[in-house]
């Protein structure tokens, strides 16, 4: 019991400050973006060599962690109710998503409009503090997480929903990103 209240605490820290935003975000060439108000991070995989990106075709998938080019691996984190948050692509603004509302093991994880349905939201639960490791769960399925078949992290693995198993296809870096500015 001793452990889990310091790691509830760093949990609701961490994402306090992530959604919260403890420093400001510039957008490139779009002041009417407000950028400086918002929270922009990247979703890094366990072993820091690609991060969930997205296209235009609404599909998600694994790419470079890139984002100087027109299909940037980087999301707007938006809060929303129940300490969950909207991931919205910075290149479309359209939301991660389970596909249909699924709560079926193997669902498909994509684009889709933001609705504030819950299968638009998620929660974050950080499983290992030392290496900053994190689950996404989204919010209306139970120990369903984002996950990587297989534990196939290659470019171009589209993710899905899958029973929680804090294995590496699961476990993601939160990193902060900021805008150059212009």
């Amino acid at each position: 019991m001793a452990r889990i209240v310091p790691a509830a605490l760093a949990v609701g820290v961490g994402l306090a400050a992530l959604v919260g935003g403890t420093t400001t975000a510039h957008a490139a060439d779009n002041a009417a973006d407000n950028a400086a108000d918002k929270t922009y991070a990247q979703l890094e995989t366990s072993d820091g060599r690609l991060c969930l990106g997205a296209s235009f075709d609404n599909s998600a998938y694994l790419d470079d962690c890139r984002t100087d080019w027109m299909f940037p691996a980087v999301w707007e984190v938006v809060a929303t109710s129940d300490s969950s948050f909207e991931l919205r692509w910075s290149a479309n603004n359209n939301c991660l998503e389970v596909a249909g509302g699924g709560a079926q093991i193997g669902t498909q994880v994509r684009l889709g409009a933001c609705s504030g349905g819950k299968q638009t939201r998620w929660q974050m639960d950080l499983v290992d503090p030392v290496r900053k490791l994190y689950q996404l769960r989204p919010t209306h399925a139970e120990d369903r997480c984002l996950d990587i078949p297989n534990g196939e992290i290659v470019q171009n693995k589209q993710p899905q929903s899958w029973s929680c198993n804090q294995s590496a296809a699961q476990l993601w870096h939160v990193k902060k990103f900021q805008w150059p500015s212009t």
